[in-house]
């Protein structure tokens, strides 16, 4: 059976935390109990953030292909378009009857209600203040070096291990836009 393809771009995007890139795998997970539209599906990225919707009707009909013929996919995204307010990814996603009929590794379908780790929302203004703080403390504590020391090579080189430390803990901690 020839496997079936669809790109759409993901609705929503500016009301959560998730971010891709481009080649970005992503994964679906059905929301039956989303109030609006019980054909919903969620788009999450590899660390399981919401990035968005898949569009109403789209959702309709991987609806059906995942409980009919094509129950395997794989899906990443294809490109990411510049938006009036946000970026919007475009995800490119392969249906088949067997995994071994997809261009690259499937992808299991995440059950609803599934004990999955949700990622923390954070306000756009509270992640800018999170992600400033490495920056601040950096700062600081380079200054103190210097004072310390009187050394200002010893305070640039605290300075660059401090900012690498706090903006890779900020990084693995949220994922923000």
């Amino acid at each position: 059976m020839i496997p079936k393809h669809r790109d759409f771009i993901v609705k929503g995007t500016e009301h959560y935390s998730g971010v891709v890139d481009e080649g970005d795998l992503v994964y679906f997970e059905p929301e039956p109990a989303n109030t609006f539209d019980s054909n919903a599906i969620k788009v999450l990225n590899k660390l399981g953030n919401m990035v968005g919707y898949v569009p109403r009707d789209v959702a309709i009909e991987l609806q059906k292909f995942r409980h009919g013929k094509y129950p395997y996919y794989c899906a990443q995204v294809k490109e990411i378009w510049e938006g009036d307010s946000d970026e919007l990814p475009i995800i490119l996603a392969h249906f088949a009857n067997q995994p071994d009929e997809l261009p690259y590794s499937p992808q299991r379908w995440i059950e609803p209600n599934s004990k999955r780790k949700e990622a923390t929302k954070y306000p756009i203004w509270l992640n800018r203040i999170l992600f400033l703080l490495p920056v601040f403390f950096s700062i600081c504590g380079s200054v103190i070096a210097v004072r310390l020391t009187d050394n200002l090579l010893i305070g640039i080189i605290v300075l660059v291990l401090m900012m690498y430390i706090g903006i890779n803990l900020y990084i693995r901690r949220v994922d923000v836009r």
